[in-house]
């Protein structure tokens, strides 16, 4: 199969590349350490993979990530592919739907504040309609603990 590929799709290419050839010389301390890395070349690799514009890039610029098309992330991929898992997950592609769950979080968080306000505001007290009974947070949380 055949693509063409924009000056921006090569641009992104080239930017992958530069950073695998950039970590592939850890390559063999990483496979003679399980996988690990010393913490601060670790952190170098993911400061140098932020540099090039690689921080989610599976989730859309408006939710935090760096919205490259699906070809883009597979360009993208390729180059990562080049070098051992260990090296290669320096780019990260968080879940696909944790953005949609992250700002669902975020806005019923706010909406149950402002419900929580509005009611201190008018000095009465208000139940959740979403529970039924009424149920806190902490039990809830206190009711999912696995022993």
């Amino acid at each position: 199969m055949t693509f063409a590929l924009s000056d921006q799709d090569l641009e992104i290419q080239q930017r992958a590349r530069t950073l695998v050839d950039e970590i592939i010389p850890f390559e063999v301390e990483a496979e003679m350490n399980a996988g690990e890395l010393k913490p601060d070349v670790r952190e170098a690799h993911e400061r140098r993979a932020h540099e090039l514009g690689f921080t989610a890039i599976n989730i859309p610029k408006e939710h935090g990530g760096d919205g490259y098309t699906m070809l883009q992330q597979v360009l993208i991929q390729e180059q990562t592919g080049r070098a051992t898992n260990a090296l290669g997950w320096v780019v990260h592609t968080p879940p696909g739907w944790l953005w949609q769950v992250a700002t669902n979080a975020v806005r019923d968080q706010s909406r149950r504040r402002g419900s929580r306000k509005r009611a201190e505001d008018r000095k009465r007290e208000q139940m959740p309609v979403a529970t039924t009974p009424p149920v806190s947070d902490e039990e809830l949380i206190r009711g999912a603990r696995v022993r």
